[in-house]
């Protein structure tokens, strides 16, 4: 296969492809590393009291634009576009990391986590319940059923959870983080099964 020229090469959306090389193994571990000082150093936010303001407008938001001030280079960072951010977040249990994620529109996808209650919405409590009560079991409830056992199941779950993010503005470092995060916190929740 032929090797492209050095000049930057872009993808179809006018994105430059990354080289690969150690530059990026010490930006995912740059990453990674500021999500665990920051449950560390308590720049974290307690899952049950976002479960308590959930329904109080912009609280979630408010407090994860607070949270994410600077980018995992501690570059200050303006919110983007309707007061969201494009980053990784670290959901812990106790001390042990349970489940990292990824989005351009972080806060409205944490609060996803909180707040919907379907399959689609809510993919990781979802697979929480298929294994405690069986996935045959669980594929059987209809969408009322399921909806009410996902939000009763997110209550009990959320308790002693914490939350963190971290800023990541380039789309294929943000993409290769959450691998790399799941790998090096070896969280449970994650999967990387294709569909």
């Amino acid at each position: 296969m032929k090797k492209k020229n050095s000049k930057k090469n872009k993808n179809y959306k006018d994105e430059v492809i990354p080289v690969m090389g150690n530059d990026i193994c010490e930006q995912l571990r740059k990453i990674t590393e500021r999500l665990g000082s920051n449950i560390d150093e308590g720049k974290y936010l307690d899952c049950w009291q976002v479960m308590k303001n959930i329904s109080t407008p912009g609280y979630l938001k408010n407090s994860l634009i607070a949270l994410v001030g600077q980018d995992y280079n501690g570059r200050t960072s303006k919110a983007k576009v309707n007061n969201d951010f494009k980053g990784i977040y670290l959901f812990v249990k106790g001390e042990t990391p349970v489940y990292v994620g990824i989005s351009r529109r972080a806060c409205e996808r944490i609060r996803g986590h909180f707040a919907r209650n379907s399959k689609n919405s809510s993919s990781w409590i979802y697979a929480m319940l298929k294994e405690k009560v069986g996935a045959d079991e669980v594929s059987s409830w209809d969408q009322q059923r399921l909806s009410n056992e996902i939000k009763e199941y997110r209550t009990e779950y959320f308790e002693d959870l914490r939350l963190t993010a971290c800023l990541v503005h380039d789309s294929y470092i943000l993409h290769m983080a959450e691998a790399f995060a799941a790998v090096q916190f070896k969280t449970k929740w994650n999967s990387f099964k294709t569909h």
